[in-house]
């Protein structure tokens, strides 16, 4: 069963061009699309989706009414926000208004298409971008993982991060949109540059280091 996604993004004209990128995925139904000047909750009632995606400028002085409109809302409260600006008091924002998800607006499709995966079964998802800039004035006791992270490429990272938060390979291989045999080989590049060999230390690497939200 496709996932029932909502877009709302400060321009129309943007809206429909991310609305119109999802429509090419067959697990995705876009139920309904509009600039976020004119949402309302009737929308969602009527429509009823899984998740709904937000298009949020870090100055956007109407974006957390908008989230806690969303989170409040008894049908459906996973959403995704997609940020142009990126800011640790914005993202702190969506996430304490309840969004599963905060990406950067110069993310990667892939990490869209994996927020809002994850966001549908309740899971969370932060880009890279968003992360570091949750994490960047963390001192001395990271810069060695720091370090290490550098070493990953971006799709090792998203797969570490799908692996912490308990996905299986075929799950992995869904939200990424590439094989499983795929996933294995990062997976296994992933433990050796990390020294790793198990699982569950990747899980707990992940967690430790604040590259997934728990």
């Amino acid at each position: 069963m496709p996932i029932r996604v909502f877009v709302a993004y400060n321009q129309k004209v943007i809206a429909e061009g991310v609305a119109a990128m999802l429509r090419t995925n067959s697990d995705i139904e876009v139920v309904g699309v509009c600039d976020s000047h004119n949402f309302d909750l009737s929308q969602l009632e009527t429509l009823m989706p899984d998740v709904t995606v937000i298009g949020s400028s870090a100055v956007d002085k109407d974006g957390n009414g908008l989230y806690a409109l969303i989170a409040s809302h008894a049908l459906t409260n996973h959403f995704v926000v997609i940020s142009s600006g990126i800011s640790r008091l914005s993202i702190s924002d969506a996430l304490k208004a309840g969004a599963k998800a905060h990406i950067s607006m110069n993310s990667e499709v892939t990490d869209l298409m994996a927020a809002i995966r994850l966001a549908a079964v309740g899971s969370c998802y932060l880009c890279e971008k968003s992360m570091h800039e949750l994490t960047r004035d963390v001192e001395a006791p990271m810069s060695q993982a720091i370090a290490v992270r550098r070493e990953l490429g971006h799709r090792e990272t998203q797969v570490l991060r799908l692996v912490a938060v308990g996905r299986s390979s075929k799950e992995i291989a869904r939200n990424l949109d590439i094989s499983p045999s795929t996933v294995e080989v990062h997976r296994r590049n992933i433990m050796r540059k990390l020294g790793l060999h198990k699982v569950a230390d990747l899980t707990r690497f992940a967690i430790r280091h604040q590259m997934v939200v728990v």
